[in-house]
């Protein structure tokens, strides 16, 4: 399979809009009537902001699809396969993104040129790199890594020189809300704390890449609503683990 990275620029300007939207002409633009009053615009396509741009531009990109020969999965609506005379290729849709991979590259090339006629649509690359995560191509298998993401996490909670962990939670670490803060001066001080947006982070990593701290990572994210310092610190245990196992790879 080759594999393959498209992106769609400015993607929900392709889709028509149903509803009946006015927008106020941006400054230097602006027009009046006779009577002064100041005119509008009526969209006739939707634009960013709008709450029904993305499924509307979704429509647009699926009937395209599915008239150019692939078949949407029922399970995944985001996948496009392409199964005819030998010719397979599949196809994620991510928003605006189009990574894929396919046996042919003949079949890339006339897909993309007729993809073109459309949409303007630009080559990112082989697909080795995605929504934070590494993809690295193997002879017979592929591996997913968060290094990179991982660094820029540790650097965002001023973890990058911390010492690294054994394991993601400490063997003796106990499950209670008990130590949770009971005054409002201590809610203050751990208010102060990214609790949430840490276990945020470190939920986007256990489900793509480290199936490994899942647990952990389960088991501190209950404490979002009321979390204590003893909470904190086994989230920083996760960072000191993934510290030293940033490359470990999911294969």
């Amino acid at each position: 399979m080759i594999p393959f990275q498209y992106d769609v620029e400015a993607a929900f300007i392709n889709a028509d809009i149903e509803e009946e939207v006015y927008v106020q002409m941006p400054a230097g633009l602006k027009q009046f009537d006779a009577n002064g009053n100041e005119l509008v615009w009526r969209l006739l396509k939707t634009l960013y902001g709008l709450k029904q741009s993305s499924r509307a531009w979704n429509i647009v990109i699926t009937k395209w699809f599915i008239d150019y020969g692939f078949i949407q999965s029922e399970k995944e609506p985001c996948i496009f396969t392409y199964f005819k005379n030998g010719i397979i290729c599949i196809i994620c849709l991510y928003v605006d993104d189009l990574p894929g991979g396919c046996n042919n590259q003949e079949f890339i090339d006339t897909m993309i040129q007729e993809l073109r006629k459309s949409f303007n649509v630009s080559y990112v690359g082989p697909l080795n790199f995605i929504l934070g995560i590494e993809i690295e191509h193997k002879t017979n298998s592929i591996e997913l890594k968060q290094s990179k993401y991982i660094a820029e996490i540790l650097e965002r909670f001023n973890m990058t020189d911390c010492k690294p962990a054994d394991s993601p939670m400490d063997s003796g670490f106990i499950i209670s809300n008990y130590d949770s803060p009971q005054t409002d001066t201590e809610k203050e001080a751990l208010a102060a704390l990214p609790y949430r947006e840490l276990v945020g982070s470190l939920l986007w990593i256990s489900r793509c890449t480290r199936p490994d701290i899942t647990l952990a990572v389960g088991i501190l994210s209950r404490y979002v609503s009321n979390p204590s310092q003893r909470h904190f610190t086994g989230l920083k245990n996760i960072l000191r683990y993934l510290k030293g196992t940033s490359t470990l790879p999911l294969t």
